[in-house]
């Protein structure tokens, strides 16, 4: 799926429809209300090197937070060496 701003991917990811990358300030704006999980922290791209850093937060609704393909997909995220990637 794919939505022509970040606000709709935003909204979509709110609603459950899935998971977002969306920026980090519409993602801590979620989290703070209780709207979205970030399931890799808030704190997951601390110790990463600062020109790697995306400036995008991986989010979904906290009702998928159980849904097992949701689960894989953030674990091979998580999972990724990022630092290996060339920009």
């Amino acid at each position: 799926m794919s939505y022509p701003d970040s606000a709709s991917m935003l909204e979509a990811t709110a609603q459950g429809l899935g998971v977002g990358l969306i920026s980090q300030a519409a993602a801590l704006g979620g989290i703070a209300s209780g709207r979205l999980t970030a399931p890799l922290g808030e704190s997951a791209l601390t110790n990463m090197p600062i020109g790697l850093v995306p400036g995008f937060y991986l989010v979904y609704h906290k009702d998928n937070l159980n849904r097992r393909h949701i689960q894989i997909f953030c674990e091979r995220l998580s999972e990724q060496q990022w630092e290996q990637i060339e920009k």
